[in-house]
């Protein structure tokens, strides 16, 4: 579970930098941890919610950098 932060470091970057929202590599991880715990499809049913909260916040993040992207422009043109 190491990874999850580099995961997470990830995706913030790629919603700011490139606008694009990926919870991937967040996901792939979490998913092979329950795989390898032995745990039952509840658990991971259980942190869908979780990533879809995520999605919503590297969301957010893509739309901030257009708006910081729009009003710098707007700035230029002045």
């Amino acid at each position: 579970m190491g990874d999850t932060t580099d995961h997470l470091l990830e995706a913030a970057g790629l919603a700011y930098h490139r606008g694009e929202v990926s919870v991937a590599g967040v996901e792939e991880l979490h998913i092979a941890a329950i795989r390898d715990l032995g745990l039952s499809r509840e658990a991971q049913g259980e942190i869908t919610p979780l990533l879809d909260e995520l999605k919503t916040l590297l969301t957010g993040i893509s739309l901030i950098r257009e708006l910081c992207l729009g009003v710098c422009c707007a700035l230029r043109l002045k």
